[in-house]
């Protein structure tokens, strides 16, 4: 827990980096930077020297926390939650753009299924996680059948690669009442 508290964008709750308070809203960050450099030209960097938080490793804290046994009223999980929640999209991977698209669809049709949440409530709408993530990949599969990602980052140009996210993205959306096939 001290490790994933550490990566969390949270003041207190364990964390007791010198970041922490630079942003303090419930994300997770991927690195910290251990070069010297100015958080004016270096996007890991918010504008005030925290460190920017990537959805995708929100989704895969969320679910560590999930994992750990944290309570839902937990500041941990509320606070991961309620960065979800005001950036839930899947047009794009929050702060990435095209940049790790299908990455991205994984970790979070992993890390909701993990916390048994049927939906997210975000500031728009309340959303259907399973049915918003089933219509966005049945809009960017392939006639072929198969997903790709015109962004290179990351080797999503690779139709294999993107293929097995999407698919192990679709894993996630059985409902938990649904009966598995066999």
């Amino acid at each position: 827990m001290v490790f994933i508290s550490r990566c969390q964008n949270l003041e207190g709750a364990g964390n007791d980096t010198p970041f922490a308070g630079n942003v303090n809203y419930g994300g997770f960050y991927y690195v910290i930077p251990t070069e010297t450099g100015d958080p004016s030209s270096d996007e890991r960097y918010t504008a005030n020297g925290g460190l920017r938080s990537y959805s995708s490793m929100t989704y895969h804290g969320f679910k560590s926390l999930v994992y750990a046994g944290l309570a839902k009223n937990d500041t941990r999980t509320k606070a991961a939650l309620g960065w979800i929640s005001t950036n839930y999209t899947l047009n794009d991977n929050p702060g990435q753009g095209t940049a790790g698209l299908f990455y991205y669809y994984n970790a979070f049709g992993k890390a909701i299924e993990a916390s048994q949440l049927d939906h997210i409530l975000a500031a728009d709408a309340k959303h259907d996680w399973r049915t918003d993530l089933v219509e966005e990949l049945a809009k960017r599969q392939g006639d072929d059948g198969a997903w790709v990602n015109s962004n290179r980052q990351w080797f999503e140009n690779d139709k294999n690669l993107c293929t097995s996210f999407a698919l192990l993205a679709l894993t996630h959306c059985k409902a938990a009442d649904e009966p598995s096939a066999k």
